[in-house]
């Protein structure tokens, strides 16, 4: 029985974090939340041509495929629903927008993903977004290998 109740609030927390009472947030609260697996603002400096309208399409694409996965925190369905309204400089794929059992995969994958995939979405924006081959077959193959 202590399982199920165990379980349900790690549901909350995954789904629906807004909803926790506040010391289950604090006592939830992983120190390493605020990891980020890319940021807008990485990309945006003197040196760079890089505007954040292009920057944001590499996670926004994350972000629907994880959704697609129903890998996504509430708060990054927020995230997601929220882009294209918000300033694009302060997006960022953070721990607190992916269920924690998506992180081991970002952990493995998001860099070469983006070095091999991803940049095209920046380099490119009218690149649509509807080839998500890489991205299944990284994770069909992480699955089978956990």
């Amino acid at each position: 029985m202590s399982k199920n109740w165990k379980q349900r609030i790690r549901d909350i927390a995954a789904n629906n974090p807004d909803k926790l009472h506040p010391m289950l947030k604090g006592m939830m609260a992983s120190p390493d939340q605020s990891k980020a697996w890319d940021r807008v603002s990485w990309y945006i400096n003197d040196d760079s041509d890089t505007t954040p309208t292009a920057a944001v399409r590499p996670i926004l694409a994350m972000l629907q495929w994880l959704n697609s996965q129903t890998l996504l925190t509430g708060q990054g369905k927020s995230i997601l629903k929220s882009i294209g309204k918000i300033d694009p400089i302060n997006v960022a794929l953070t721990r607190d927008l992916v269920k924690p059992t998506a992180w081991a995969f970002l952990d493995s994958h998001y860099k070469r993903w983006y070095d091999t995939c991803a940049i095209n979405y920046a380099i490119d924006e009218s690149m649509p977004f509807d080839d998500h081959t890489e991205l299944d077959s990284l994770w069909a193959n992480s699955e089978s290998s956990a």
